[in-house]
């Protein structure tokens, strides 16, 4: 009989023990724009299979430039690895699901942002979500969903099924600047309308103290023409959303009381009853 010869390939252990690895089961990243900053929230529940690769490490991608990281769920800073582009969980890895969530921010600096996502495990279902519904967002590989309502809130939402590890997906969110110009408009109309109100309010009092000389039929209308005026600016402000509802009711019943006061004293006219 003719030699047998036999071949043996030997593969290194991590190897032949690394599948099928981690898949992900849902994946959420929702995006709050605060001024100049976008606060991220991250969350997946992943699902690490009985058999893995004795080096595989948990890894999740985050923008470059991100700050003020915050681990909520799930990883360890002890053995925690920040890169620029991604966090890594170097921990021995348990069987089993196991909840991840961090939060970082986000500097702001022009009207666009574009996000940069790297997808390292299979995901059954991915949604990116805005809780500022003025912003809008689009991908080129993700599904728009439009407004999504989760629990007693909505969302702007885009939606990704069956993402493939190794994928990179791009994310704009527009509008930005928006958001920033807005709440500075917001700051400035509410600092013009307390500086209108206290200047109306010492004007009111001083006439009140002077009454025999300024409760005159003119001085009343005047006043009378002032408060109207005011209570026109209120509204207008608050139909803008520039003025929170509680300090409207507020500013509105004081105003509209000291209007009534004054329509009666000048129904009563110079010669009525004091």
């Amino acid at each position: 009989m003719g030699n047998c010869c036999f071949l043996f390939i030997l593969y290194p252990l991590s190897f032949i023990l690394a599948m099928p690895g981690i898949t992900i089961e849902s994946h959420h990243i929702v995006v709050e724009q605060r001024g100049r900053e976008l606060i991220v929230t991250d969350a997946a529940l992943l699902n690490i299979h009985k058999i893995v690769s004795m080096d595989e490490t948990i890894t999740f991608s985050i923008p470059k430039g991100y700050n003020n990281l915050e681990l909520l769920n799930g990883l360890d800073e002890d053995s925690l690895i920040k890169e620029k582009d991604r966090i890594i969980d170097t921990r021995k890895i348990q069987e089993g699901k196991s909840p991840v969530a961090f939060r970082y921010n986000l500097s702001v600096k022009s009207n666009t942002y574009l996000f940069p996502l790297d997808i390292y495990y299979d995901t059954e279902i991915f949604y990116f979500l805005i809780k500022n519904l003025e912003l809008r967002v689009a991908s080129k590989k993700l599904i728009d969903e439009g407004l999504l309502e989760m629990g007693e809130r909505k969302y702007y939402t885009l939606s990704g099924p069956g993402l493939k590890k190794g994928e990179r997906i791009y994310i704009t969110i527009h509008g930005l600047g928006k958001q920033v110009r807005r709440k500075n408009t917001l700051i400035i109309s509410l600092i013009l309308l307390v500086i209108f109100i206290v200047a109306f309010s010492f004007i009111f009092k001083k006439g009140k103290k002077g009454e025999s000389i300024t409760t005159t039929s003119y001085n009343l209308t005047e006043k009378k023409k002032d408060l109207i005026s005011l209570l026109a600016t209120l509204d207008e402000k608050f139909e803008k959303g520039e003025i929170e509802e509680n300090i409207y009711r507020e500013l509105r019943k004081e105003n509209k009381a000291k209007l009534k006061k004054v329509m009666l004293e000048i129904e009563k006219g110079p010669h009525g009853n004091s």
